[in-house]
Parts: C-alpha cells; sequence; structure tokens
C-alpha cells in the first residue's frame, strides 16, 4: 500500500503532491479511528468534507507551504472535534452545499457522528499521553528533569521569536511532542542539574529548528551559499543570516564551545549532504563529513570509525551529540562519537519513512542493517576504554529511547541494542 501511494505521488504535478501528502497524513494519523467507527463510509465522508473546508480556508493549500505542520494538525483536529467550527469555517468560506445539504443541514445530521469521532480521539490521546507519562515514569527523579526541559523550551520559544522567526516548530517529520521526548531523554544524564537539563532542552529544540531550516530545499540559505561557506563553522554561521545568529546564541550557552562548534558543523554539513543530487560533489562532502567528525577522536577509535562506509557514518547527523555534551562539565571529542554511533541507526529509522515520503532522503544505495550493526558494534568494542561517571545514566538513557523507539526498529537492530544495554550494564 505504501509503494502505491509513493508511486501516485511521483506521478502527481508539484502543485499536486503536498495535498496528497496532507490527505495522506489525515488518513494515517487517525487511522485508529477506523477500527472503532462502524460506518466506515461515513466516517470517509465527513473526513474528507473536513478536508474540503481546510483546504477552502487556505485557497487551495497554495499558502500551506508557510503553515506549520502543527498548526495544519492542531487546525485540522478542531474542525474535527468541534461542529461550531466547522459551522463557522463553513460560513465564512460560503460553502453553499455539501453532498446536496446545506451546511448547516449537514452539520445536524452529523453532529453526532463527529461527537462519537471525537470521543475515540480524546481517549485515544489520552492512551498516549499515558503511555508516554509511563515512560517518563520510568526514569528517577522524572518530574525534575521534565519541568527543566520546558524551562529550556520555553527559552528557545523566547528567542525565536525575537529574532522574528515565525513557529517554532517546522518539522514535517517529527511533531513537537516528539522533540520533547529527545530533550527529556538527552537531559537524563545530566547528574540532576536542571540549569544543565534546561540548556540541553534548549539545545535539543534548537538543533530541530536550525536542521529543519536547513534541510528544507525550498528555504534559505541556498545549496550555493553552503557550499561556498561550509569548511569554516565560524564563516558559515555569519553566511546565514539570522539562523546563523540563532546558532551562534546556541553555542554561547555551552561550556565547551570547539564541541559546539564541530557539532553544529557536522549538522550543517549533513544539510547540505541531503540536499546535493546523487554523484562525485555528494560523495566528496561525505568524505568531508567523516574527515570533521574524526577531529579530535583518539587514533584506535578514529581508525575503527573510518571504516564505515561514508553514507552509513553519515546517519550521524540525526545526533551530533558534540554539541549537547557540550554542556557536561568534562568534555572530550571522543566520547561523543562513541555514542553518534550508538544512537544513530535508531534516531535513522525511526524517520526514514517519513523522510521517504518527503523527499528527504537522496541517496542510491543508503546504509543497510548490517553496516548499522557494525557501527554499534565498534562503540560497544571500544566504550570500555573511556570511563564515563555518568555512564549509569547514560545506560537509563538508551533503555528509555530503545524502549521508546523500538517498533520502528528493524529485528536485527533491536536485538542488538538489548544486547548492547546489557554489556553497559556490566560496565556499571
Amino acid at each position: 500500500m505504501k509503494e502505491i501511494a509513493e508511486q501516485i505521488q511521483d506521478l502527481l504535478p508539484r502543485e499536486r503532491q503536498f495535498l496528497h501528502r496532507i490527505y495522506s497524513k489525515v488518513l494515517e494519523d487517525y487511522a485508529y479511528v477506523w477500527d472503532e467507527f462502524e460506518d466506515t463510509g461515513k466516517l470517509r465522508q465527513i473526513l474528507l468534507v473536513i478536508m474540503k473546508l481546510f483546504i477552502e480556508e487556505h485557497k487551495e493549500l497554495r499558502d500551506l507551504s508557510q503553515v506549520d505542520q502543527q498548526e495544519f494538525k492542531n487546525a485540522f483536529r478542531e474542525l474535527i472535534s468541534n461542529p461550531d467550527a466547522l459551522l463557522q469555517s463553513g460560513r465564512k468560506n460560503q460553502i453553499r452545499a455539501i453532498e446536496g445539504l446545506s451546511i448547516e443541514e449537514w452539520i445536524k445530521k452529523v453532529r453526532s457522528d463527529i461527537n462519537t469521532i471525537n470521543g475515540i480521539i480524546e481517549r485515544y490521546e489520552i492512551s498516549l499521553t499515558s503511555k508516554l507519562q509511563r515512560l517518563y515514569f520510568t526514569v528517577p527523579n522524572h518530574e525534575i528533569i521534565l519541568s527543566a526541559v520546558k524551562v529550556g523550551r520555553a527559552m528557545f520559544e523566547r528567542d525565536i521569536k525575537h529574532l522574528g522567526f515565525g513557529s517554532p516548530h517546522m518539522s514535517k517529520v517529527h511533531s513537537y511532542e516528539d522533540v520533547e521526548v529527545q530533550a527529556f531523554v538527552l537531559g537524563i544524564p545530566a547528574d540532576l542539574n536542571t540549569e544543565e537539563i534546561a540548556i540541553k532542552s534548549y539545545l535539543t529544540y534548537g538543533l530541530h529548528f536550525a536542521d529543519d531550516i536547513f534541510d528544507a530545499p525550498d528555504l534559505e540559505p541556498s545549496v550555493d551559499v553552503l557550499e561556498k561557506n561550509c569548511r569554516n563553522i565560524r564563516t558559515c554561521l555569519m553566511s546565514v543570516g539570522r539562523i546563523g545568529k540563532f546558532a551562534q546564541g546556541m553555542i554561547d550557552k555551552t561550556i565547551h564551545k570547539k564541541g559546539a562548534y564541530k557539532g553544529l558543523h557536522l549538522m550543517i554539513y549533513g544539510s547540505l549532504v541531503q540536499k546535493t543530487q546523487v554523484g562525485e560533489k555528494q560523495n566528496r562532502l561525505l568524505k568531508e563529513f567523516k574527515e570533521i567528525g574524526l577531529k579530535g577522536v583518539a587514533i584506535e577509535v578514529g581508525k575503527d570509525i573510518e571504516k564505515i562506509r561514508d553514507i552509513a557514518y553519515w546517519t550521524t547527523t540525526k545526533t551530533v551529540l558534540e554539541i549537547l555534551m557540550a554542556s557536561d562539565p568534562v568534555f572530550d571529542m571522543t566520547r561523543p562519537q562513541l555514542w553518534n554511533i550508538i544512537y544513530a541507526p535508531a534516531l535513522y529509522y525511526h524517520d526514514i519513512d517519513e523522510e521517504k515520503i518527503q523527499h528527504e532522503i537522496n541517496f542510491t544505495e543508503p546504509p543497510t542493517i548490517e553496516e548499522m550493526i557494525n557501527m554499534i558494534n565498534i562503540a560497544q568494542k571500544h566504550i570500555r576504554n573511556y570511563p564515563d561517571t555518568r555512564l549509569s545514566q547514560r545506560v537509563l538513557q538508551l533503555r528509555f529511547l530503545f524502549t521508546a523507539f523500538q517498533n520502528k526498529l528493524p529485528q536485527q537492530i533491536s536485538h542488538k541494542y538489548e544486547e548492547l544495554i546489557k554489556y553497559l550494564e556490566g560496565l556499571i
């Protein structure tokens, strides 16, 4: 089914592809409703009518490229859950008849069904929240970590607004809730230092925001600007306007500036690789990406990482723990590299399906499962040689993320993470 949807997507004109993605996203987001609502024909009709109203309000989606994905989800959710909002939207856009009925008559006819759908959605969202909270509860002192995460998010949202950006969340791949989970995970190995957790939360939200801007093919900075300036990170940040100013602000909040600069450098290079067509230029950028990653890394670790195929190593652009660990009291370049290659497979497989739909994957020979397992093996081989006073917290962090992501991981990768966690627990 997914292959057919992708084929349809490729056949559509560009201006209709976004519409198709939005429609597909609606069906995916509310797939659970189909299991509980008995009259599937009526459910399809109701969802299609709500889609018509939303599309009409956004001028046939011509302005939707400027509408945040989360804003779309919230607006569409309101139309589903609130018959009065549906009625108001219908009048506003002068939709006189739907399915042979006036908007008032149609609302009257389906009001009880919409209330039923809303009840299903509310129960589902409550269960999701409960599931997430149950995961938080597995972490000692989770309420302290979560409170500090929210402080960091508020700081981030304040700075984004001050710099004149619109929504603080631009991703078509992650929800804003996903970012909170990642910020919580990254706040676990911080000795319950709330100031450090808040900074790491700020950096997590900031990295997602900056990465979404750098990754988007239709947003500045352009590939030409990045390619011209990306070899020197400081020059690069000065050349990309206000997002560069925001990124410099992130670095200034860290303790270990070299690590922070390196992490941002890797993130930007990773985005440039993703924006570049497959071929000689992309291969050169992949090689340069690895060279940046291995700067300052212990020789024996670097020799093993050097053997990883460049495209597999590129997946560490999803972690760039150099900038996040730059807020740790003690820092060296080797530890974040080891944890980068541990976490990269989980984050890659968590995002891959959605990134394909959004056309954010640009490779002819993507990483293999065997290559991903090999990366984890390299980290497992070396990590005992680099004592870490926070190792028990990092193992708790890894277990939390593995539990949250497990259903999206290939079975071989899941088994490898289970083995790694047992090994690390033996080192504590």
